[in-house]
């Protein structure tokens, strides 16, 4: 099984001269912010070993994002995204570069149908219209390989190489900033978490395009 993943992200993985560059150095958070609520319950973002990961408090934590600095227009994104089963997570698109998040997003949940589709962050809607019935192919505890191409009010995803989304949607900014997602957790109000759960993500590389 890790093979065959560790096999398919090599097929996609850019090569130098292509145009590519990192969007994570693996050592710091530079070029990266915290968008949120702050406090003492506010989750927490981390550079280590090689990856970003973000990890929920107890007893539990409201919606927090890290954003890039950079707003980006047309582009082809990759990363690798591992998370916690029962977390919901995410990765912001050409979203809002100040204030409350509101974008395109990449829904990132293990055994979620809609994983790899795109919701609407604040727009209280989904911007995919094609989303299957059954789960798409996250899989659990292990580094998953996913590719994005932002294109003018399109956005098209593949999740280990699967093709899922390809979304046309008004609501799609042409311009805004790349925020990787932490869910607030627990999700339903009034109860309390029990351990703390987190999501990584690493390789997170970027191309313009025309």
């Amino acid at each position: 099984m890790l093979g065959s993943l560790v096999g398919t992200a090599a097929a996609e993985a850019p090569q130098e001269g292509e145009g590519w560059r990192l969007l994570f150095d693996g050592e710091t958070l530079n070029g990266w912010e915290f968008r949120g609520k702050e406090g003492d319950n506010a989750p927490t973002f981390d550079a280590e070993d090689g990856a970003i990961v973000g990890r929920t408090r107890m007893p539990s934590n409201p919606t927090a994002f890290l954003a890039t600095t950079e707003q980006f227009k047309d582009f082809e994104l990759i990363f690798e995204c591992k998370v916690d089963k029962d977390l919901n997570s995410g990765v912001q698109l050409r979203s809002t570069p100040k204030g409350t998040m509101i974008g395109a997003q990449v829904e990132i949940q293990n055994g979620l149908n809609k994983t790899g589709y795109i919701f609407g962050q604040g727009l209280r809607t989904w911007l995919s219209k094609d989303i299957p019935k059954s789960a798409t192919l996250l899989k659990a505890n292990e580094w998953n390989h996913f590719r994005v191409v932002a294109k003018g009010k399109n956005i098209k995803t593949w999740l280990n190489g699967q093709p899922l989304a390809d979304a046309t949607h008004d609501k799609i900014e042409l311009e805004g900033v790349i925020a990787l997602q932490l869910h607030g957790y627990p999700r339903i109000k009034g109860t309390e978490a029990k351990e703390i759960l987190s999501s990584s993500w690493r390789n997170i590389k970027i191309r313009k395009i025309d």
